[in-house]
């Protein structure tokens, strides 16, 4: 059986120190939501735009919102909570935990 080097061993962790550093520095879900996103519902594309603490739908009033890590909750939804990740350049998926179901969104220009 080879043996690992003390010097090899180290290397590794420093890359894998590293790696998850890069990881942690990727953009918060706080940051990464504000904008304007497009998507489907029943067909029918609709923007939405996320401000820092509002969020509107079309042409609907403004309502506020809550975003701890990466759970999403509507200030008019009750305790309905949304569980956010952005899995690719300019895409957010929100899953509702309770049914699974997930809704797309891609950011506009």
């Amino acid at each position: 059986m080879a043996r690992i080097s003390s010097k090899f061993f180290f290397q590794l962790i420093v890359i894998a120190l590293f790696l998850q550093g890069c990881t942690a520095l990727g953009p918060k879900p706080a940051d990464a939501i504000i904008g304007q996103w497009q998507t489907q519902v029943g067909n029918f594309p609709i923007v939405v735009t996320y401000e820092l603490d509002k969020v509107q739908s079309g042409t609907n009033m403004p309502v506020s919102y809550g975003l701890v890590g990466n759970q999403l909750t509507y200030a008019d939804g009750g305790q309905q909570v949304r569980l956010l990740s952005f899995t690719a350049e300019g895409e957010m998926i929100q899953l509702d935990p309770v049914t699974g179901t997930e809704h797309r969104f891609s950011r506009l220009p």
